[in-house]
């Protein structure tokens, strides 16, 4: 969990260097329409249900226990396949700079300043006959820590934008390569029905855990490490979690939810 959190906290650095810093990028005529920069929103389940509706959208509180359990894995498996989207705004400041295309390559470029600091952010986008491939780099200049086109995420979407696979690398390990940190593989159907599958490595590039959630509106499933599944109907508001086959169920949802018979929701 330590790597995760240093992996965040830098990260965070850099999102607020480039909104406190100056940003530049390079001018120049399109040779042909740019790609559109993809949004990593699909690389999340839809953990609404065992949220609450105010701005803040944090957890609520049940006496269900089988509720709670559940909602304690499944936020906390979101909050790891939501680490993507510390990523979105440097795609969307990417936006806001004019592509160049060279040798099959489009690059957005800008850099950032701030109190001696300075960091760059390079996107590529390289187009296959069914889909593009994302490279994002991070090159860091600063009294502290430097270093050059650190490879932070890498990617695929197809031309439908409906299907594709991202790959998080922690941020700058003490050998100064990448290493896989979280894998998301994900596919959208429709609006209602959609898969995600996250693969988490360790420090040592080996597979830890896996999770894999499933969409298919109003039902919703996530199996955490091939032994644990939860089960939530947002339509009915039962659900269940199951750990090794001993299946504990509840009916209702946030603090009104309360624990059930199996048999009683039909479950």
């Amino acid at each position: 969990m330590y790597q995760y959190l240093k992996y965040v906290f830098l990260v965070g650095l850099m999102v607020g260097l480039m909104a406190c810093g100056d940003s530049t990028g390079p001018d120049g005529p399109d040779v042909e329409e740019a790609p559109v920069i993809p949004s990593l929103e699909n690389a999340q389940p839809d953990v609404s249900y065992f949220q609450t509706t105010n701005q803040e959208n944090t957890a609520t509180t049940a006496s269900s226990v089988a509720f709670s359990s559940a909602q304690s894995l499944v936020m906390g498996f979101s909050m790891l396949s939501s680490m993507s989207q510390i990523y979105q705004p440097f795609f969307q400041d990417a936006q806001g700079v004019e592509a160049t295309f060279n040798n099959g390559v489009w690059e957005w470029s800008y850099t950032a300043t701030h109190m001696g600091t300075e960091a760059t952010i390079r996107l590529t986008a390289e187009e296959e006959s069914n889909g593009i491939f994302w490279d994002m780099f991070l090159t860091v200049d600063s009294p502290e820590i430097s270093f050059e086109d650190y490879n932070m995420i890498s990617g695929f979407v197809n031309n439908n934008g409906n299907e594709g696979f991202w790959n998080l690398n922690t941020i700058f390990n003490d050998t100064g390569s990448e290493q896989l940190l979280l894998e998301s593989v994900w596919e959208v159907i429709s609006d209602d029905e959609s898969t995600l599958d996250m693969t988490i490595y360790n420090e040592q590039g080996e597979a830890d855990g896996t999770v894999t959630y499933s969409k298919n509106v109003p039902v919703h499933e996530m199996v955490i490490n091939s032994s644990t599944v939860i089960y939530w109907n947002t339509e009915d508001e039962i659900g269940y979690i199951s750990d090794d086959g001993e299946k504990m169920c509840w009916e209702g949802r946030g603090a009104t939810a309360s624990d059930v018979e199996c048999s009683e929701v039909g479950l």
